[in-house]
């Protein structure tokens, strides 16, 4: 699928950030002001309109803009259906409080991916990332903050039920490449600052 046009996100940030009405996901996320990057690749994964639709029912393990660091995004940006699988990956499709996750437990998400919850005392991960923040309500749902970006071991699909190759290897960072990576985060963080001041 062709990459979305920087212009066309930052239209599609300024709807985020204008939006009135109650507080979904999307308002919450952005209200938090720290899943600015998670936002940008909603929007360019065409997204928006899934987390913020009202009648909807959706538990979100959020990734902050730090746990992309290292995670080449305008990349993933290129290949839209790659990225929205990796989005789904990471929301469930039902409201689960972290009172509800048990130690070993596996739920399949809206990306098909398989996500494992272990509870070790306080600290609780799903797959690779550590949950550290829970049961931040939404009226569309709850987000649960970690602090990576999920990975699976298995192949999953995208909407259309096709393989998305190599889908893990797209998230995981690239030592050589830190640098670059850092990098292509800019354009989408700059993004969101010129929404903010936008609005």
């Amino acid at each position: 699928a062709d990459a979305r046009s920087w212009e066309s996100m930052l239209t599609e940030f300024e709807r985020i950030f204008n939006m009135d009405g109650p507080d979904t996901v999307v308002d919450v996320a952005t209200e938090a002001g720290i899943f600015t990057i998670l936002l940008a690749a909603a929007a360019g994964a065409g997204l928006v309109d899934t987390l913020s639709n009202p009648d909807a029912t959706l538990t979100v393990f959020a990734p902050t803009d730090e746990a992309f660091e290292g995670v080449d995004v305008a990349a993933l940006l290129k290949d839209t259906g790659a990225l929205k699988a990796i989005l789904l990956n990471h929301v469930l499709g039902s409201v689960v409080m972290s009172t509800d996750l048990t130690d070993d437990q596996e739920v399949t998400m809206m990306g098909g991916g398989k996500l494992t919850v272990k509870i070790d005392g306080g600290t609780v991960m799903v797959n690779n990332a550590k949950v550290t923040g829970a049961d931040v309500k939404a009226t569309n749902g709850v987000i649960h903050v970690i602090d990576s970006v999920i990975t699976f071991d298995a192949k999953v699909v995208d909407d259309k039920n096709e393989k998305v190759e190599d889908l893990t290897d797209k998230v995981k960072p690239n030592e050589d490449e830190s640098s670059t990576s850092a990098c292509s985060l800019a354009p989408i963080v700059l993004i969101a600052m010129i929404s903010m001041i936008v609005v």
